[in-house]
C-alpha cells in the first residue's frame, strides 16, 4: 500500500507501479520480478500482478523537434551566404585583389 504524501490527493496517486519483470513463476503462486537490470528482485504473490499489454504503453506521436529546427534554419541561412558568394563571379574577385 503506498502512502499519500502531503498536499496530493489519494485519487491521484498511481494505483500501480511498474512495469516490471519477470523472472520467475514458482508452483506457491508467487513471482519473482525485477524492476531494472541489477536490481534487488522481489518475491509477490499473482494476485498482486497486473498484466501490461501494448496499447497501455504511452507511445509519443512524433512531434517537432525545436533543435532539428533550429539546425536547419542554420543549415539554410548558411546554404543561402555561400549561393550569394558563388554568385559573385570569379573574375571580379581576380580583379579586386
Amino acid at each position: 500500500m503506498r502512502t499519500s504524501l502531503t498536499g496530493i490527493s489519494k485519487k491521484l496517486i498511481p494505483r500501480f507501479i511498474g512495469p516490471f519483470r519477470i523472472l520467475k513463476v514458482n508452483n506457491n503462486s508467487t513471482v519473482e520480478i525485477q524492476q531494472d537490470v541489477g536490481k534487488q528482485t522481489q518475491l509477490v504473490h499473482v494476485n498482486r500482478i497486473k498484466p501490461l499489454f501494448e496499447s497501455m504503453i504511452w507511445k509519443d506521436e512524433p512531434g517537432v523537434e525545436f533543435l532539428d529546427a533550429r539546425i536547419e534554419k542554420q543549415a539554410e541561412k548558411l546554404l543561402r551566404e555561400t549561393v550569394n558568394e558563388l554568385k559573385i563571379s570569379p573574375l571580379s574577385l581576380e580583379t579586386s585583389v
